[in-house]
């Protein structure tokens, strides 16, 4: 499984970078650009600025450095420290830009590929490569190979499964729309349905809480269940679209048709930026009235 860069404008075929690259560059322009791809010939997202789209928090061994420049969290892709980040700035001094012209930006792995106008001029956050995922974005030649793994918390019976088959009676986890969730549906195919979690750190969070090997008891399901039905009646259309997100999400990594779906959040994404997020699902009747000028329900 191969992982690559997502790309927002063309480079060169002959860009090759060095895994060993250490991501420094002088003040001056960086030396070693290609031709036909210096910063003053290429479609960026900010004129003179290679911006560069990463998840967060910025896990090692990928990024490295202490949490020093705001948002990010763990670890910083300003450091040039871990692989990714020494990748990230070695394809930018082969470009020509120098260290001081590089802006990293905060993007959720999952927004990564989905298609619509990118917020960087390429993103690196360990993305594997699936056809289906180039149908939005272009990727690179992959940059490292890997195989999937499965982390347990040490101690418990799981780490000790040597098999595959091994792995079927334990409760599983995984970010949704990766390939690490279809390797747990499609290879490992356990007796129950794996978790999902919206964020690799939220499922990081999970396992050091052991919520992804063992189920919290009958009585905490149906605590959650009779909050679920109190709170049902007031749900703000902001959590509405949030859920909305959670089951697009899962019906793109099972490749499932879900029109209706993205129909519906996109007209309460559209509702939120119009000021009724904080309205409850009701107040979605009022969103249609602004957009469309029409008096829907009499006063």
């Amino acid at each position: 499984m191969r992982k690559a860069l997502i790309t927002s404008f063309a480079v060169a075929a002959a860009l090759v970078v060095a895994a060993t690259a250490s991501g420094r560059t002088d003040a001056k322009t960086a030396a070693g650009a290609i031709p036909g791809c210096s910063p003053t010939s290429l479609k960026l997202v900010a004129d003179g600025t290679l911006t560069i789209g990463a998840d967060n928090p910025a896990f090692p061994p990928w990024f490295g450095g202490d949490e020093k420049t705001k948002p990010w969290k763990v670890s910083d892709p300003y450091s040039g420290k871990g692989y990714e980040s020494a990748v990230a700035y070695a394809v930018a001094k082969q470009l020509g830009f120098t260290k001081a012209q590089v802006k990293w930006t905060v993007v959720p792995f999952n927004n990564s590929y989905r298609p619509g106008k990118k917020p960087f001029d390429f993103y690196i956050t360990q993305v594997s490569y699936k056809p289906e995922r180039a149908k939005a974005v272009d990727f690179s030649k992959g940059y490292y190979f890997v195989n999937q793994s499965l982390v347990a918390r040490k101690g418990k019976p799981i780490a000790s499964v040597r098999s595959i088959a091994g792995f079927k009676q334990y409760k599983l986890g995984a970010q949704i729309g990766t390939t690490s969730y279809d390797y747990i549906v499609n290879v490992i195919k356990p007796s129950s349905s794996p978790k999902v979690y919206d964020t690799n750190d939220a499922a990081v969070q999970a396992l050091k809480a052991q919520l992804t090997q063992q189920e919290t008891g009958n009585r905490s399901q149906e605590i959650a269940r009779a909050r679920l039905a109190a709170e049902a009646a007031q749900v703000t259309l902001d959590n509405a679209r949030k859920d909305l997100r959670y089951y697009t999400h899962l019906a793109e990594s099972l490749n499932a048709p879900s029109l209706v779906g993205e129909a519906v959040h996109q007209s309460l994404a559209l509702a939120s930026a119009l000021g009724h997020g904080k309205g409850y699902v009701p107040s979605l009747v009022l969103a249609q009235e602004q957009i469309t000028g029409a008096r829907i329900v009499p006063r």
